[in-house]
């Protein structure tokens, strides 16, 4: 059971690290004396931060599909340039590939607090 344990504690120790391995050096150093409290704190405001980022991003993709819809029925031609758009569908896909990785490596320092305080 012990070495279950050990052989899960090591997986998700990588995969919080993201595979790393000076990043997974530098986590297993700092387990030693590990305030796990402050910790999961900045985790939880990096993971709000990028939430954030998320949504802000959204709010910009709808506004500028937005004002391409206005531009096209008003107008007949599309007030916004490519380069926004393709900046804007990239800030969306980039925050949410980040909103991703942050949520679950704050699951995974869940579950690897969870494992090593018991």
């Amino acid at each position: 059971m012990n070495e279950k344990i050990e052989s899960i504690t090591n997986s998700l120790i990588k995969l919080y690290s993201g595979g790393n391995s000076k990043s997974e050096i530098k986590f297993r150093k700092k387990l030693e004396n590990i305030d796990w409290d402050e910790e999961q704190k900045k985790l939880k405001r990096n993971f709000d931060i990028t939430k954030i980022a998320l949504i802000v991003t959204l709010v910009s993709f709808i506004i500028l599909f937005v004002i391409f819809a206005i531009g096209t029925i008003k107008h007949g031609q599309s007030q916004i340039s490519t380069s926004s758009a393709i900046a804007v569908c990239g800030a969306c896909i980039t925050t949410s590939l980040g909103f991703k990785q942050n949520s679950e490596r704050y699951q995974t320092f869940i579950l690897l607090r969870d494992l090593l305080e018991r």
